[in-house]
């Protein structure tokens, strides 16, 4: 949908192909880059309105409305080699990509009623798979490279419980581990029976005593014991992110405790 007399557009719901939100990218100037692409129906009328607004930037540019030999356009196709779940594939057919990117710092994600978000409770809901909206305008640029992209204004998250996508490549952090460490990949300690420890000068119980079923909230603080947090954090305890719904796994994933 236009907003902003034609200056922006608010996109259709998209599937999210990456995050650079909670992931910025530190570029060689210094400047902090947050990003993130989506996917969204080829035949929608938002692509056609984003279409639109790239070509109203190229006729006000330098460009003149001519675009440059090699440039980059700001809607793509999809490069579906890094998608080959066939669940996936199929997810993703007849759509295009769109990238949206912003240098003003982290910018304003709010949840489907307009409630902005902070940090630590949108984190876990930017993955690669969630549904997400995304206001844009569009810019031209001349430097290393040349062309048209879309700026990033806001996000709304749509629906964070959409399954994730099986991005070619990607490794989990017990794999990531496990090359460091050239060893196997660490496996997760069992949650809901924990191995017995035999006792001093008892290698064999004669009726060993029935498993422990741990309470969820203490095998999440237990998780934690003597994790460090990292300054992406900001401060916040470990225990603040556990009650806002995250894993112990997702915060090594994104960067809040040391792995």
């Amino acid at each position: 949908m236009i907003h902003n007399e034609g200056k922006n557009v608010l996109t259709c719901p998209g599937v999210v192909l990456w995050d650079g939100i909670t992931r910025p990218e530190t570029k060689d100037d210094g400047n902090v880059v947050h990003s993130i692409k989506i996917a969204i129906p080829g035949n929608s009328a938002e692509k056609a309105e984003l279409e639109q607004l790239a070509t109203q930037t190229l006729q006000a540019s330098a460009f003149k409305g001519q675009f440059p030999a090699g440039g980059e356009w700001p809607v793509r196709e999809i490069d579906m080699t890094k998608f080959t779940a066939p669940e996936d594939q199929q997810r993703l057919r007849g759509c295009v990509a769109i990238n949206a990117n912003t240098r003003l710092g982290a910018p304003g994600v709010f949840d489907v009623n307009g409630q902005q978000l902070s940090a630590m409770q949108y984190g876990r809901s930017l993955y690669a798979g969630a549904s997400v909206a995304l206001l844009v305008h569009c810019y031209a640029f001349n430097n290393k490279s040349k062309g048209l992209a879309f700026g990033l204004d806001g996000i709304q998250i749509v629906d964070d419980t959409a399954p994730a996508l099986s991005v070619g490549g990607g490794m989990s952090p017990s794999e990531a581990a496990a090359i460091f460490g050239g060893g196997a990949p660490m496996q997760q300690p069992p949650m809901q029976q924990p191995p017995m420890q035999q006792p001093p000068m008892q290698q064999q119980a004669a009726t060993p005593p029935p498993p422990v079923v741990p309470d969820p909230s203490f095998a999440a603080n237990a998780a934690g014991q003597g994790s460090v947090m990292t300054a992406k954090a900001g401060g916040t305890p470990y225990q603040a992110f556990i009650d806002q719904g995250w894993t112990h796994d997702q915060l090594v994933a994104h960067g809040y405790v040391q792995g």
